[in-house]
């Protein structure tokens, strides 16, 4: 059984992965930006501006780490498609400079995010009931503690101590228990 200090270091654990995969993230996304400012691009300077593949970067890097990453990225990345015919030649000429460094950036994201997604979502989760599972291991305890000086036993626990002599025994010890005389029965209204 895990005592209420067992839950905290597993607090710790799951809070220490996922860090670690936000930083990861968090410091290639950082990059593509430092190339942006030292290039003097921006966002806007990118194929279809705040939602386009820089903008679902830009997001990634405030926070949303396992956005999942639309046609726009996957074009960007895969096709090299950063900006528009339409872009002027100065500023296309910049982002072809640095294409193939924000290209590798992008494809490092998305790897960490593929790789991690379903575990990180799930020590996330995990993190939030944390608390409420020490507190019913706590609970579980001090109820088997009150029931063992007491000696009694919860009415849920009865059907299933019931089934497991009933299992465990030969049919004639069944039989031979019906004939016993009882000091107390309880009758449910059910």
């Amino acid at each position: 059984d895990l005592q209420p200090a067992d839950f905290l270091i597993i607090e710790v654990k799951l809070n220490i992965f996922c860090t670690e995969i936000e930083s990861k993230i968090f410091n290639e996304a950082n990059k593509m930006f430092d190339l942006l400012d030292d290039a003097g691009l921006e966002i806007s300077n990118f194929s279809f501006g705040k939602s386009g593949c820089m903008g679902y970067f830009e997001k990634v890097k405030e926070g949303d780490y396992f956005r999942e990453a639309k046609k726009r990225v996957n074009d960007a990345l895969d096709n090299n498609s950063w900006y528009s015919k339409s872009t002027k030649k100065e500023i296309t000429s910049k982002i072809d400079d640095i294409s193939a460094i924000l290209t590798d950036c992008g494809n490092t994201i998305l790897g960490i995010q593929k790789r991690n997604s379903p575990k990180y979502i799930l020590f996330k989760e995990i993190s939030k009931q944390l608390k409420k599972l020490a507190l019913l291991s706590q609970l579980k305890k001090e109820i088997a503690d009150i029931q063992n000086d007491t000696g009694q036993i919860h009415i849920s626990e009865f059907n299933r101590k019931i089934f497991e002599i009933v299992m465990t025994e030969p049919i004639p010890f069944v039989y031979e228990r019906l004939g016993e005389k009882f000091n107390h029965i309880l009758i449910d209204e059910f």
